[in-house]
């Protein structure tokens, strides 16, 4: 028999059964209340627990209400925490402290005291890589304690780590009045404080060699130096001396240090820079084969003792970081530079973030260079100017601020006129401060980017017309792209007197790139800020790019305002020449005239300059536009006759045909009988007379234009070209069956329809074609053509525009053909 579960569950104590009893019953209210009822001895077991409850709810609340005070943080207790070694314990109080806000004014500096000192231990125990972030935070803090006031009681050695996390993080020349005030604060970091300043004079650019002398000379001089501070300050001494060129000196120094263990290897190091040095004069010396052969023994003399530096290391590496180094350059001297390029490249990459291995890769990246190993350079350039940038000044003790701006320049000047823009874009990027600051990095990339632009554009010339275009593309963005630097440079400069300078660049670079709205901007911002300097050349420029954009009345105000102001200037004739083409544009075409006779008139400008050939060339324009083709003709071909060569010369040719052909039109015109029976033969002949010579010099001149664009590959031809091409084709054949020769008009349109099988200009020449042999009396012929136009509009895809080209539509074609057809 199974045992029943209430009767388990009676069996058990009250205490142990009714909570799980409660719980089983709590989704059914009445079942539970009808349960606890049951009996007296549930009912009392239920009311002990709900008493038990509500009083424990009522001692928690009473608990919380009076739980005791947070103790209060004191900067003693971070101290304290500090003193004991608890660096953890003390960086949570110090942080607490300064939420606080409490502290008095002769505390305010004391968190930040203890969060310097507490990241100074942290410096201490960090990697190599990582000690100059370390200490650079350190400085931070406790720079905020000395502005704030160091604790009373801790000044001296708030001052001394401070100049110590300042020289370890990079920042050398900051050091070294922190370290001058801890020598006037106490007494007892002496022999350190003269050793880092030996080390800060040393760092200098040029080194002051003779006051780092100075400061060894005095940490010499101390008493109680350890046998270790005292090999110390006298490598340290001899280093200095070796710098000075006193090298018997060093020797005797040398000399006297313990052949093993301790600084043997800095030993070994130093007399392998002496034989370098001396191997170095050699060379220097002369080119002669002895004088070659005792370079070549010293360099190897040099490798042989830093040979034995890298054996005799013991400590840090820090002699077999100087030992490859050295060795990387004698190998250069002995004129092995793949294998010093190669060595220097694993120095750079094994030492990164040294001295040594900084130095090692700006080597590297000098003789890739003149190796021609432009990848190559431009990789060891990026981690030497990395590791560069790490550091708020640049101290390397193998080479010289001096000596790397004038490589880094060098190279960036070698890659321009050699014309690989790209390289020197991609050095220009790299390059930050401390190396070049930030205003000279961005000139070199702005100079870059414009000398690439105008590279482009200029050589365009002789290029198919697609590709031509790209380029000027390409040309028109690096120009806009240096207009944008030069732009961030004013911005930089705002105050400085470079300021309009930088504006000025930014406009001209903008204005080759043919962004004219922001060369306009800049242009306005320049003539503002600038009194004098440029101020006609300015007003111009504005006015060519206001011109540009169509805004005509805006650019003929700028233009005249530089005639008013500036009558005098060398630029008034460009101002002519640019009013006169504005106030054309906005149909003032006497003011326009007037402009440029102006520059052609007048006694200054001579037909040698560039001003009086353009004005030349828009005057024939202009007589163009207002149809007064024979003086239009004649100074057209004036200027041709001056300027065959120019630019504008053949398009010169073409506005004389036209010319001719309209005053031909208009002579013709002339001669028409007037009303009444037969009369005015006479005035007739006399005007048909006057047209002929004028449709002969408009046959002449279509038929240069012509021959001159045939005999060019047509590959070359520009989109403007091409339609000059194709109406000197059309306007030969109108022009000779003016003059009646038919024959000659048949070859022109023949000519014509074979240069366009397959476009829509083949339906015109066609229909030419019918209309001569019409007024040749030949009927069948002219069917024929008109039956070839219909064939060729049938062959045409139907995607071509025939409106593009022609004056009528496809299915306006097809009706023009049917109407002819039934003349």
């Amino acid at each position: 028999m199974q045992p029943n579960p209430s009767d388990h569950t009676e069996s058990r104590s009250p205490a142990a059964s009714l909570p799980g009893r409660l719980l089983a019953l709590a989704a059914r209210p009445r079942a539970a209340v009808a349960w606890v009822t049951a009996s007296r001895r549930r009912l009392l077991v239920a009311g002990a627990a709900g008493f038990a409850l509500v009083a424990g709810a009522a001692t928690l609340v009473m608990l919380r209400g009076h739980a005791p005070a947070e103790v209060q943080v004191t900067l003693s207790m971070a101290f304290a925490a500090l003193d004991r070694g608890n660096d953890a314990e003390a960086q949570r109080l110090a942080e607490q402290l300064r939420s606080q806000g409490d502290l008095s004014t002769e505390e305010w500096g004391g968190p930040d005291f203890v969060l310097g000192m507490v990241a100074v231990h942290q410096a201490q125990l960090a990697l190599d890589k990582q000690k100059t972030a370390a200490y650079r935070t350190a400085a931070g803090h406790l720079q905020d304690a000395y502005d704030h006031g160091f604790p009373a009681d801790r000044q001296a050695v708030g001052l001394y780590w401070l100049a110590e996390s300042l020289y370890l993080c990079g920042r050398v020349s900051a050091s070294r009045p922190i370290f001058q005030a801890v020598l006037r604060a106490s007494p007892s970091y002496r022999t350190e404080v003269h050793r880092r300043l030996a080390g800060v004079w040393l760092s200098e650019s040029p080194p002051a060699l003779e006051k780092a002398l100075t400061e060894n000379e005095q940490l010499l001089a101390e008493t109680g130096l350890s046998a270790a501070e005292r090999i110390d300050g006298l490598m340290q001494q001899a280093e200095i001396l070796f710098r000075l060129g006193r090298l018997a000196e060093c020797s005797r120094i040398l000399d006297r240090m313990p052949a093993r263990g301790g600084p043997a290897g800095e030993v070994a190091v130093l007399r392998g820079r002496m034989l370098y040095g001396e191997a170095e004069a050699l060379a220097a010396a002369g080119r002669g084969p002895e004088n070659r052969r005792k370079a070549g023994e010293k360099y190897q003399a040099a490798i042989d003792a830093l040979r034995l530096a890298e054996q005799r290391d013991t400590v840090g590496n820090h002699a077999t970081r100087q030992a490859k180094l050295l060795t990387g350059l004698c190998l250069l001297g002995q004129g092995q530079r793949q294998a010093a390029c190669t060595l220097l490249d694993r120095a750079s990459k094994l030492f990164a973030g040294t001295p040594e291995g900084t130095a090692a890769a700006f080597y590297e990246a000098q003789q890739a260079r003149r190796m021609g190993s432009d990848q190559s350079a431009l990789a060891a350039y990026r981690r030497f100017l990395a590791a560069a940038a790490e550091a708020p000044e640049f101290h390397n003790p193998w080479i010289a601020l001096a000596e790397v701006q004038a490589e880094v320049t060098s190279a960036c000047q070698q890659y321009l006129a050699s014309n690989r823009y790209e390289l020197a874009l991609g050095l220009g990027r790299l390059l930050a401060p401390p190396v070049v600051s930030k205003v000279r990095a961005l000139e070199i990339r702005a100079g870059a980017h414009q000398a690439w632009g105008q590279s482009l554009l200029a050589g365009t010339d002789g290029l198919p017309p697609d590709r031509a275009e790209a380029l000027r593309r390409q040309g028109r963005l690096q120009l806009r792209l240096a207009g944008g630097i030069y732009a961030e440079l004013a911005r930089r400069e705002v105050t400085s007197r470079l300021y309009p300078e930088q504006v000025w660049k930014a406009a001209a670079a903008y204005g080759q790139g043919q962004d004219y709205a922001s060369a306009v901007r800049l242009l306005r911002l320049y003539l503002q800020n600038e009194s004098r300097k440029r101020h006609a050349q300015g007003l111009v420029e504005l006015g060519e790019a206001l011109l540009a954009l169509g805004q005509y009345p805006e650019a003929l105000e700028a233009l005249l305002r530089c005639l008013d102001q500036y009558p005098r200037d060398a630029v008034a004739y460009r101002a002519r020449l640019l009013a006169g083409r504005a106030a054309a544009a906005r149909g003032d075409l006497a003011q326009a005239e007037a402009l440029l006779r102006e520059n052609l008139d007048g006694q200054s400008l001579t037909p040698a300059s560039k001003e009086w050939r353009d004005s030349l060339f828009a005057l024939g324009q202009l007589l163009v536009d207002q149809k007064r083709w024979r003086e239009a003709m004649r100074r057209l071909e004036e200027a041709v006759a001056r300027y065959g060569d120019a630019p504008q010369a053949l398009e010169a040719r073409y506005l004389i045909a036209g010319a001719a052909c309209r005053a031909a039109e208009a002579a013709g015109a002339a001669a028409a009988p007037p009303a009444g029976p037969a009369g005015g033969e006479g005035p007739r002949a006399r005007q048909a007379a006057e047209a002929k010579p004028l449709l002969e010099r408009a046959l002449a001149a279509y038929r240069g234009v012509r021959d001159a664009l045939v005999r060019r590959d047509p590959r070359g031809l520009s989109a403007s070209e091409r339609a000059l091409l194709r109406n000197c084709r059309f306007a030969l054949g109108e022009v000779y069956a003016a003059l009646e020769r038919y024959h000659e008009a048949v070859e022109a349109y023949t000519e014509a329809a074979d240069a366009y099988p397959d476009r829509p200009e083949v339906l015109q020449a066609y229909v030419a074609l019918a209309g001569v042999y019409r007024r040749m009396d030949r009927a069948a012929q002219a069917r024929t053509s008109l039956q070839q136009a219909r064939l060729a509009l049938a062959r045409m895809p139907g995607n071509v525009r025939c409106e593009e080209t022609t004056n009528y539509s496809r299915k306006q074609w097809n009706s023009v053909l049917d109407w002819m057809a039934s003349l």
